[in-house]
């Protein structure tokens, strides 16, 4: 490589190679500083160096600028803070690209956006896609409007509690939590991308105290009275009779027979069921682990599924759902979607309104079930496959795959007929 010139007017005067281009290396004093000219002309001082990064020893490049731009005298003194900086350990070139990710992202409005447009386009299992449109929501109700336009590295805890204040007015302390949640992984998604040196949230605790919720137990009688609401309504405070459609019943009872999360049946496709084996394998892109799950239909579980496609397949032919809904505010074809997640859960309430039933949401099917089961010596091993619990265990994870299908066949028939002599079906 040739000698990079000691003098202004030398370095001016040299000619660019024929195609290509040409590294002239300083030497002496002015040892570690290059200047590249290409073909078309264009001079170019940079610096070549040897830095440690993760635990090894590697060769980097920082690029100074343009001559003439930056003179021969400028590029010096350049070289000498940046020889400067790495005498401390520091990395120039790693830390330029820092500082130009930090300056890329102005706002946090405009971090939430990369988020976001990050998080809706991967593969999330179904349960979290939801919970991507609740964080969108959470964002654009209460951090946007709060500290939207400030730039993400001058947000500071007191903003954050600032944010979480004034959430507070409006929604519960829970709520609240989440929005810190959120906000938590967004800064620290910010950290990981470097666009952000610390994250704010960090020493921000959470709004309100957590804690598990606990339900008393239904009593035989109070079972055989939920049954009976599910299956015949109510009476409001108005004398009116409240039902229930046949659709949500159906619903309802298998929620209740096999302790399946509530997004689990509301949409589920009819493919799912196999007629056959009498077996529901839900989708691993619809469970919360995202893990196929097998669950065994008793009797009436399954009664109740047949009943179900008959209705949808009455009601709508070309659906290929087990509960299919209605056409909402986008105008879709009756079928093309199921019903809403919430639906059972609406009617459930509307039934149980100002009664001690009152007290059990959707999801406590799924402990009733879980618990009834464990109350009739169901071994816990057998109601966590059924509840699809993950095990985390090095035995199960890479050895052992037991399959449990007929002892949880036998499980969910032995908590059938406990249910059915109760509501005296």
């Amino acid at each position: 490589m040739p000698i990079l010139p000691k003098q202004h007017v030398q370095i001016s005067a040299i000619k660019p190679p024929a195609n290509g281009q040409l590294d002239y290396v300083g030497a002496d004093s002015d040892a570690g500083l290059s200047l590249r000219v290409s073909f078309t002309g264009r001079k170019t001082w940079f610096m070549r160096y040897y830095v440690m990064r993760k635990g090894s020893r590697k060769r980097a490049k920082y690029t100074i600028g343009r001559f003439p731009g930056i003179d021969l005298k400028q590029a010096r003194v350049m070289k000498r803070d940046i020889l400067s900086k790495i005498d401390k350990g520091q990395d120039p070139s790693n830390d330029r690209k820092i500082e130009e990710r930090k300056a890329s992202v102005k706002t946090v409005k405009e971090l939430c956006s990369i988020f976001f447009a990050i998080r809706e386009n991967e593969k999330y299992r179904g349960r979290l896609r939801k919970n991507v449109k609740d964080e969108l929501s959470m964002a654009r109700c209460y951090v946007i409007p709060e500290i939207g336009d400030y730039a993400p590295q001058t947000v500071t805890s007191d903003d954050i509690i600032r944010v979480l204040n004034k959430a507070q007015k409006t929604c519960s302390a829970i709520r609240s939590n989440r929005i810190l949640a959120l906000m938590r992984v967004l800064f620290k998604y910010a950290l990981s991308e470097q666009f952000i040196d610390f994250n704010p949230t960090e020493s921000v605790n959470p709004p309100a105290k957590e804690y598990p919720r606990e339900i008393d137990p239904p009593h035989r009688h109070e079972l055989k009275e939920l049954w009976q609401r599910i299956e015949n309504g109510s009476v409001n405070d108005r004398g009116q009779k409240v039902l229930i459609s046949k659709q949500i019943q159906i619903a309802l009872k298998l929620l209740l027979l096999t302790g399946q999360r509530s997004s689990e049946i509301s949409q589920a496709p009819i493919s799912e069921f196999d007629l056959v084996d009498k077996v529901w394998i839900i989708s691993g892109s619809r469970t919360k682990n995202g893990k196929p799950h097998k669950i065994p239909l008793s009797a009436l579980s399954f009664e109740l599924v047949k009943q179900a496609i008959a209705l949808a397949k009455n009601d709508c032919p070309d659906t290929s759902y087990l509960f299919p809904g209605w056409p909402g505010g986008n105008s879709f074809k009756r079928g093309a979607k199921p019903i809403g997640n919430t639906a059972c859960h609406h009617a459930l309430k509307r039934v149980t309104l100002e009664t001690d039933l009152s007290r059990f949401t959707i999801h406590d099917f799924r402990k009733i079930c879980a618990t009834q089961m464990a109350e009739l010596s169901v071994p816990l091993e057998i109601v966590s496959e059924i509840l699809n619990h993950t095990i985390n265990t090095v035995t199960v994870r890479h050895y052992a795959r037991p399959n449990y299908l007929p002892q949880m066949r036998e499980a969910l028939t032995l908590w059938e007929n406990y249910l059915l002599e109760i509501v005296g079906g």
